[in-house]
């Protein structure tokens, strides 16, 4: 006799591997294909909603896209089309009809692949985009009406690689027009910039001179209405105190840029410090709460009471370092072509197919050459200019005898050009002879490379959690996270206090694929899951209050996770398999369950 096993739907489609299983009670439950139905809670099935054409993708339906959802709230809904070189957005009004509108900015030009591995989330009015090869996007709603625009992220201070511990130093002109903005030439004592680095932020760090950290003065004359020398704060906390007996108005004074305002000097009121004119004798302290942003300069400003006065001051910054910032604009010399290399005497002249931009003295990594012993060696050289489109340099004893000239390529020099985005000198190496004009930097040790760039790779992954944006690790420095400072999203500036960025180092050093959210943070690798949080779980994560920790060994594949209900949902590695992380409280770990 037949019997019907078929009682509902909840185990949704069954594995071939359960064929002929019908002692088990999910044979019962489930079936072959289920296409275009949902099961229900109660067993059965119903049709999934049918689907509305709006319009073509890009032009005409055969431009490759991505719809990325965009959710301001719940009632305020829009869907971005994200193609090659262009995004636009799609929403429906209070009256259900359709409207779309382009995108404001230049978008990246996305291929195919890396379209698929654009990865994205969302904070208030900001969505930020991410791809390991591409620049990260912020795409804002910039008006209600709505109109919306594009751009890479404008840093306050970006996310750096650790500070050189090596003997190679920078050398930075003097900027040009001025001290505050304009060019300056980078020039390393080893071939360092590559091609890949042009668009990158830099740090180039110096001590402060003694002079240039504190500024102290005591002021004894009466009724005098003066200031103090500026002191520059850039990217640093500052505190302020006086001393002695003394009455009078005292004000700290802010200048940004050495910009003129309102027709003044540029000089604006800041911190009103105290007022004891005509009042009780009194002393201040004061200490700032955050770093200052860069081409800040700070100065005392004072008036006196017409009596005899004892007014002593000090006005110091907390940063040891005068932190410069450049962006470089272009690596003189990278990627030029060699045409020819001729071997004399242990001296190779190279003839370059375009001016190569080199000046004597600078280095190279050339690639390409061939050598015996060793066979196409990169070898890094420090050059002699002989015209636009030639240079020499000489053997080492390792390398003897030049054999072939192979098609090859400047890889690597010591010159780069680059945009001033905050001072990389304020007034430290002024000369004493003339303490108003500018000199030239000396060569530092100090210098940090960008996190991201062209040659290290962009970060794959970014995420919002306990107000901060949190940027995952470089295909080069893959083990590395990043935590802006708690509610300035696009500052990564690290320091000492609770509120200050983060970088932290996890342990593993699979390459990342996706950040996800819920109690806590959540990093998937291509070989584990980490996850993120507070060693003291009553509090907000900061510096000296975080924890990674390895979970489980399931690597992720390059797609971005999912908060799906209680869970986070990912795909595995090798895409065949979605898992679910779920907290074990027996082995007070999180499982990758199988789904």
């Amino acid at each position: 006799m037949a019997t019907n096993y078929t009682q509902a739907f909840n185990a949704g489609e069954i594995s071939r591997k359960m064929d002929g299983r019908d002692d088990l009670e999910v044979y019962k439950t489930g079936c072959r294909d289920l296409d275009n139905f949902i099961v229900l809670p109660q067993g059965g099935v119903e049709r999934r909603a049918g689907t509305e054409f709006v319009q073509f993708a890009g032009t005409d339906g055969t431009n490759p896209a991505r719809m990325i959802e965009f959710d301001f709230s719940s009632d305020i809904r829009f869907v971005i089309e994200l193609g090659t070189s262009y995004a636009r957005v799609h929403y429906e009004d209070a009256t259900g009809t359709n409207f779309s509108v382009d995108v404001i900015g230049t978008v990246p030009a996305y291929t195919t692949t890396e379209l698929r591995q654009v990865q994205f989330n969302r904070k208030y009015d900001t969505l930020i985009l991410t791809c390991p090869t591409k620049e990260t996007q912020v795409l804002k709603r910039t008006t209600i009406t709505p109109t919306f625009s594009i751009e890479p992220i404008s840093y306050i201070y970006p996310p750096l690689q650790e500070v050189n511990i090596t003997s190679t130093t920078i050398d930075p002109s003097l900027p040009s027009p001025n001290i505050y903005s304009g060019t300056t030439t980078l020039t390393s004592s080893s071939a360092i910039f590559e091609k890949g680095h042009e668009g990158s932020f830099w740090a180039i760090d110096h001590i402060r001179a003694a002079d240039k950290k504190e500024i102290a003065d005591t002021r004894t004359a009466t009724g005098e209405n003066a200031a103090s020398e500026p002191l520059d704060v850039s990217f640093s906390n500052w505190s302020f105190e006086t001393n002695g007996n003394w009455e009078a108005s005292v004000v700290i004074q802010r200048r940004i840029a050495g910009e003129v305002a309102d027709g003044g000097t540029g000089w604006l009121d800041y911190v009103v410090i105290g007022d004891t004119r005509g009042g009780v004798q009194r002393n201040f302290k004061y200490a700032s709460t955050f770093a200052e942003t860069g081409n800040t300069e700070l100065r005392v400003k004072w008036i006196l009471q017409t009596s005899t006065q004892d007014f002593q001051f000090s006005i110091e910054a907390d940063n040891i370092y005068h932190k410069g910032l450049v962006t470089i604009s272009s690596v003189v010399g990278a990627g030029v072509v060699i045409n020819s290399a001729v071997l004399v005497s242990n001296v190779i002249t190279i003839d370059t197919a375009t001016a190569h931009g080199l000046s004597t003295g600078d280095y190279v990594l050339i690639s390409g050459l061939s050598f015996t012993p060793t066979a196409n060696p990169n070898i890094e050289a420090q050059i002699t200019v002989i015209d636009a489109d030639t240079f020499t340099y000489a053997l080492t004893a390792a390398d003897q005898t030049f054999t072939t000239s192979a098609s090859s390529v400047i890889e690597i020099t010591s010159r780069a050009t680059a945009t001033v985005v905050s001072m990389i000198q304020g007034g430290n190496f002024d000369d004493p002879s003339n303490p108003t004009v500018p000199q030239d930097p000396d060569p530092t040790l100090f210098w940090a490379e960008a996190a991201f760039s062209a040659y290290r790779g962009f970060c794959p992954a970014s995420e919002f959690f306990e107000n901060r944006l949190w940027l995952a690790g470089s295909k080069d420095q893959p083990a590395d996270i990043f935590a802006s400072a708690i509610n300035d999203n696009f500052n990564f500036l690290a320091g000492e206090l609770s509120t200050d960025a983060i970088k932290r180092t996890v342990d593993s050093p699979e390459e990342p694929k996706w950040l996800e959210s819920k109690r806590y943070l959540f990093l998937g690798t291509s070989g584990t899951a980490i996850s993120i949080r507070s060693a003291d779980r009553d509090s907000l994560i900061t510096k000296n209050n975080i924890t990674t920790l390895v979970e489980n060994a399931y690597g992720s594949a390059a797609l971005q996770a999912e908060v799906a209900n209680d869970v986070i949902v990912y795909v595995q590695r090798d895409g065949l398999k979605v898992r679910e992380l779920v907290y074990s409280q027996g082995e007070d770990t999180f499982v990758g369950n199988d789904l």
